[in-house]
């Protein structure tokens, strides 16, 4: 090296080993950040599920037996849809709120859609019809 060699300093560089990669470390608001994004994603797939539900499984009379989807629509949209709106809306602490209530259950709230999904045997357009869009 030949800065070193100016300085009359002995360098070897030959067993010395490259410095380490660190990798970045996220903020707690990065983490934050993530984990809205995946619960709005998760909440809005399903809010859609539930108005799809809403509708098709309708009973066509008076004494016709509730399908189940039927039913967790009926329970569940209107949760959901105030959920999603203090994502999009509210402050910072109202949605890591949201975020710490729900957060164990995106998970089994995404496998519910899978599940369905894989039922009616379209598993995974709507995701892929979605990065398709955002790749134009």
């Amino acid at each position: 090296m030949k800065i070193a060699s100016d300085f009359g300093l002995n360098y070897d560089a030959t067993n010395r080993a490259p410095p380490k990669k660190m990798a970045p470390k996220k903020t707690p608001e990065q983490i934050l950040d993530e984990e809205q994004k995946q619960c709005f994603c998760v909440l809005s797939d399903y809010y859609h599920l539930l108005r799809k539900w809403k509708t098709e499984y309708a009973p066509k009379s008076m004494d016709e037996e509730w399908h189940p989807c039927f039913v967790e629509a009926l329970q569940n949209i209107s949760k959901v849809e105030y959920q999603l709106d203090t994502l999009l809306e509210k402050d910072i602490p109202d949605r890591a709120s949201v975020v710490s209530d729900i957060g164990k259950g995106v998970k089994s709230i995404a496998g519910r859609i899978e599940e369905y999904r894989r039922s009616q045997g379209d598993a995974g357009e709507h995701r892929k019809g979605r990065s398709q869009e955002n790749s134009r």
